[in-house]
């Protein structure tokens, strides 16, 4: 399988979990796009847990990463499930000012303030307080 590739900013990275004495994982929790930003978590595994240990909320960094599924046959019939896994990462050496506002609260604020600056620009606003303009 050809290895993608994911740019985007270090939202958090959690603590490393041992799951057994042959298998432990951490997670990096990353955030792309601008217009639709999306956090996505990827999984790293056993030695690659380490590639995670100095980074900082805000940072921009390119994750290699491999897409893995899984069929699982239960009671409700059969589900896939995927698991984004971590090879390497390449720094960038920037940071971005980390917004941690979610997304809807930002377009729920943006949409507020573009309906404020419309009722101003609108000659409606001047007719004052009356009732309906016509």
């Amino acid at each position: 399988m050809e290895q993608l590739k994911v740019t985007g900013q270090v939202f958090k990275v959690t603590n490393k979990i041992q799951k057994s004495e042959k298998f432990s994982m951490r997670e990096l929790w990353l955030t792309y796009g601008d217009k639709y930003p999306q956090t996505i978590a990827i999984q790293f595994n056993n030695d690659k847990c380490d590639l995670l240990n100095n980074l900082q909320p805000g940072e921009l960094i390119t994750v290699g990463v491999n897409l893995n599924g899984r069929i699982w046959n239960g009671q409700d019939g059969q589900k896939v499930f995927n698991t984004i896994n971590g090879w390497t990462i390449e720094y960038s050496g920037t940071t971005k000012p980390q917004n941690t506002q979610p997304y809807q609260e930002r377009v729920m604020e943006s949409t507020s303030q573009k309906i404020e600056r419309l009722n101003k620009e609108s000659s409606l606003s001047d007719l004052g307080n009356d009732d309906l303009p016509f």
